[in-house]
């Protein structure tokens, strides 16, 4: 894009590195994630503390400095360096290439010896005439050499949808076959059969498979999951759902296979207002051939659609009793302001998190900041905060349209998120700090509102690409048990 955004980033956070292993991809995806949203923001340096709870006060941690950047502002390089209490450390050293479309095609990681920097790993990227990443090489430094570690090939269909995933590793000599992936789709680019193999010596085994069916309107109305036993597909789980005129998903229903028949496990019932905002949402198990209830959802919106609170309830075997309750507010251009989250305790709410966002006049980010409250909800036990410095060239209209179209809650979060736009969402992808796809190709059903899932996954940072169109938009997720 024609307009440009200097930042001196100052953040004050809780890292999530260790220092015995390279922490690159947490800068690395930062920035990228800043640089993908709007080309308008470059970081040129990050500072980070940690919470000491022995001291009561925030300590230096480590800083990303000497930041590059290529003629398209792609983050070429850095180094990063930790405080040891007394004066700043080496500690990593950062670089990358890009090729003339602004794909990442290696890049090199070196530690610090202590007196000179060493090669560490390096990872060499391909991609095909669309764009499509088609495979990532990765490499270990031994003996003065580069040598092969891993690689994971991908190939697309005309219409760029993946259709094959292989993971491989390096043996010394050749390429050893780990797992592969391969997915199918219909005439509308829904995924239709996503099949899992493992290699056993010589040959591709069956592990399991997924089976999906859609409607007219492109809405997923079924969800199998089978495993490979003895030379056959048998049955697991599967999920049904149910639509209405709106396309809104009024229901779910989810059963398990027992003894050749179906059996009820659990389904959820949703409710909307006459704007299509889900007001509602009911929990219940199967037990002794009955539906019980398990969990209440209630939901507010603003007048803009953005959801105000948010209050879960569980079922007692009587009543229902308040279990959770998240308040949301938001600024002039509906860009997320606040965040509490608070439980129920002795018949009353005690807050247990709260994350706070400031602006400036043209709607850029100036500061973010978290606290987790202590059990009783009366002192603070941890907490960080991030501080933005900058300065604005061009195009400040074209930040806050492109900033306040999309909206991710509750953000952070406990793994199930609610991402919402102004436009219908294509498709969604999500990745962890090293880069690995945690789930991609999710479609929104040709919705502006859809929900991931990604509570088996470890706590930390997470990163969602959002198509929109032929527009890509990617937002940062915080992860929180």
């Amino acid at each position: 894009m024609k307009n440009a955004l200097l930042i001196v980033f100052l953040a004050l956070s809780i890292t999530v590195f260790s220092q015995s292993r390279r922490p690159v991809t947490s800068l690395h995806y930062q920035t990228q994630n800043v640089l993908e949203e709007a080309k308008l923001k470059i970081i040129d340096s990050l500072f980070q503390w940690q919470w000491d709870t022995l001291t009561v006060e925030w300590r230096m941690y480590e800083k990303y400095i000497n930041m590059v950047y290529d003629a398209k502002n792609n983050l070429a390089g850095y180094v990063l360096q930790s405080w040891n209490d007394s004066v700043w450390v080496n500690s990593w050293q950062y670089a990358a290439t890009y090729d003339v479309n602004n794909n990442r095609t290696s890049e090199i990681y070196q530690y610090w010896n202590g007196s000179t920097w060493k090669n560490s790993d390096k990872n060499i990227q391909t991609y095909d005439a669309n764009n499509n990443r088609t495979n990532i090489l990765e490499q270990n430094w031994s003996d003065s050499i580069w040598v092969n570690s891993s690689q994971t090939s991908f190939t697309f269909n005309e219409n760029k949808n993946r259709t094959s995933f292989l993971y491989q590793l390096w043996n010394g000599s050749t390429w050893e076959n780990i797992t592969q992936y391969l997915y199918v789709y219909d005439g509308n680019n829904n995924k239709i059969n996503e099949v899992w193999q493992k290699w056993a010596t010589y040959a591709w085994v069956n592990t399991s498979q997924f089976i999906a069916s859609y409607d007219n309107n492109n809405n997923q109305t079924s969800y199998l999951y089978q495993t490979w036993i003895n030379n056959v597909w048998e049955n697991g789980w599967q999920n049904t759902y149910i639509f209405d005129i709106h396309n809104n998903q009024t229901s779910e229903l989810s059963q398990t296979w027992i003894d050749s028949a179906w059996v009820n496990s659990a389904q959820y019932i949703n409710t909307y207002d006459t704007r299509n905002n889900r007001t509602g949402r009911l929990s219940q198990s199967w037990q002794n051939n009955t539906w019980v209830n398990s969990a209440q959802y209630t939901y507010t919106y603003n007048s803009s659609n953005f959801q105000t609170s948010g209050l879960t309830r569980i079922w007692n075997g009587s009543s229902w009793e308040n279990s959770i309750n998240e308040i949301y507010t938001y600024n002039s251009y509906n860009s997320p302001a606040s965040e509490l989250w608070q439980t129920w305790k002795d018949n009353t709410w005690v807050n247990t998190q709260q994350f706070n966002i400031t602006y400036d006049a043209d709607n850029f980010s100036k500061s973010y900041s978290m606290i987790n409250w202590n059990s009783t909800g009366t002192s603070i036990s941890s907490g960080d905060s991030t501080w933005y410095y900058f300065h604005k060239v061009t195009g400040i209209n074209d930040m806050n349209q492109q900033e306040g179209s999309i909206t991710v809650y509750p953000n952070p979060g406990k793994g199930r998120y609610t991402i919402m736009s102004k436009e219908v969402i294509s498709s969604i992808e999500i990745y962890n700090l090293k880069g690995e796809t945690i789930c991609f190709d999710i479609k929104s059903d040709r919705q502006t509102s859809i929900e991931i899932d990604i509570t088996k996954e470890p706590q930390g940072i997470y990163f969602v690409k959002i198509h929109i169109g032929n527009k890509i938009y990617s937002r940062k997720i915080f992860l929180q048990f």
